[in-house]
């Protein structure tokens, strides 16, 4: 079912992704990653009501499951509705370790990027550098963003002021 996914065959990996599901019976975390890998195909095929269902179905399973928060905060995102996103997201963060919130926080902070919601995506940078080694990659990379939403943030309520 991986090679299926990684090759974009996405109908192929369903199938067995589902067969998967089935020989799971009983058990809920394993069933959960068969529905989260389903709802992954679904996403790559476009079929964004599919991948909902699917990735709820991984949450009802496994509440600890990340993976299908993020992925269903993905299918709203890319389905034109961000205030869902963030309302998934935000539940994500409850059931996640510090590995996990930074994939999160930087999630919602990009969100927020695209909802032109500066300080908010400020803030959930402030957040995920809280966790991060400094200096690692990574967090250099949110520094160099938050110098950027600052100038976004500036750059918005210069236009807000001068109407």
């Amino acid at each position: 079912a991986k090679r299926y996914m990684l090759l974009a065959e996405y109908d192929k990996a369903v199938e067995q992704y589902l067969a998967y599901y089935n020989l799971s019976s009983g058990e809920a975390k394993l069933q959960a990653r068969a529905q989260n890998n389903i709802g992954v195909c679904y996403r790559g095929m476009k079929k964004f009501d599919d991948a909902i269902g699917a990735f709820n179905k991984a949450v009802e399973l496994d509440r600890g499951l990340v993976q299908a928060y993020l992925g269903l905060g993905m299918v709203y995102q890319q389905s034109g509705e961000p205030d869902k996103a963030v309302d998934i997201l935000l539940r994500a963060v409850s059931v996640s370790d510090q590995a996990n919130k930074v994939f999160v926080y930087t999630k919602l902070g990009q969100l927020y990027t695209e909802m032109k919601k500066y300080q908010l995506a400020l803030d959930y940078a402030d957040k995920t550098l809280e966790l991060l080694p400094p200096q690692s990659q990574m967090w250099n990379y949110i520094s160099e963003r938050k110098m950027l939403l600052r100038k976004a943030l500036q750059t918005a309520q210069d236009a807000s002021s001068a109407k």
